[in-house]
């Protein structure tokens, strides 16, 4: 019979708070995954391993599940802000582009690792079909794949120039 394995040295203990701290996503995952070796290890321990793994994952994926959701809606506001030629709800968009931003910044400085795993092409297409079914006029003429890096959409202020010549320096 095996002897059980010891449990994480205190360096290693201060080492997954520190990473906890920094990256909340990056602890999660390397937590399902010490959880997965454990399992693997068919350690004799009162845990439901397979559901404690899951559920781990899921909190690490909600970080990105939850970056994606606002940065999906700044898309679909800089598209607004982008191909409308409405100058009164223009405000609004830009202080509901201005808030999921903030929502996203927020994230990912709890999470910093998610920003490698935003899948924009998904996002703007999601953002897009919203945007096309609100302005099915502009379905052709909506670009397909996004002009917007992630670097843009989560700059503080940045808006796309208004294709109507609208300007919002007020």
């Amino acid at each position: 019979m095996a002897a059980p394995t010891a449990g994480p040295t205190e360096g290693e203990g201060m080492m997954d708070s520190i990473l906890y701290e920094r990256d909340f996503h990056a602890w999660a995952l390397e937590q399902a995954s010490a959880l997965r070796k454990l399992a693997e290890e068919r350690v004799n321990l009162p845990l439901d391993l397979p559901h404690l793994i899951e559920e781990v994952e899921d909190m690490a994926n909600n970080e990105l599940d939850v970056v994606e959701g606002n940065l999906t809606q700044v898309i679909l506001h800089l598209l607004k802000l982008e191909w409308s030629a409405e100058v009164e709800p223009r405000r609004h968009w830009m202080v509901e582009t201005a808030s999921f931003r903030a929502n996203a910044l927020r994230r990912l400085k709890r999470s910093p690792t998610v920003q490698g795993r935003i899948d924009l092409s998904g996002i703007y297409a999601d953002a897009r079909e919203q945007f096309v079914a609100l302005r099915p006029d502009l379905a052709a003429t909506v670009p397909e794949t996004s002009a917007y890096s992630v670097d843009q959409l989560l700059q503080r202020g940045w808006c796309p120039i208004n294709r109507h010549g609208i300007s919002d320096n007020n």
